[in-house]
């Protein structure tokens, strides 16, 4: 990762504790705020961070050798959501009422009322600012 300058911090997430990473807002996604959980066996993104070069390079970094999963978790939170698949090539996974937004992703997977990861991460169907909004739950230590 990058220094730790000024002008870094718009671009770079920046870990808040062990195995939890924020990105900065994305205009893109109508503002909203993306997270790294870095869970085994499947490290997870939740929802859409800006899709340029130094946040591809970083998100890369951070798999490693594993398959991560893309968790959208509403409608305003999708951004360049295409861009960052086609760049990764990660699955994505959404509330079911969401994913006609996204008929040309690849490897869409959808879940109705809940779901869980290989990793246990908990993603539950619940009432935002959309109406597949949905949430991810993770145990400790991540919670």
């Amino acid at each position: 990762m990058g220094s730790n300058s000024s002008s870094d911090s718009n671009i770079y997430p920046k870990r808040i504790r062990e195995g939890v990473w924020v990105f900065p807002p994305n205009k893109e996604a109508n503002g909203s705020t993306s997270w790294w959980l870095d869970c085994d066996p499947e490290p997870m993104l939740i929802d859409c961070p800006q899709a340029n070069k130094f946040v591809i390079e970083e998100l890369r970094r951070l798999a490693g050798e594993r398959k991560p999963r893309i968790f959208l978790t509403n409608r305003k939170a999708h951004g360049n959501i295409s861009g960052l698949q086609s760049q990764l090539g990660w699955p994505v996974i959404i509330q079911e009422q969401e994913s006609y937004l996204l008929p040309l992703i690849e490897h869409l997977e959808t879940f109705s009322f809940e779901h869980t990861t290989i990793s246990g991460v908990q993603l539950l169907w619940t009432p935002g600012p959309t109406p597949g909004s949905s949430i991810a739950y993770s145990s400790k230590p991540l919670n």
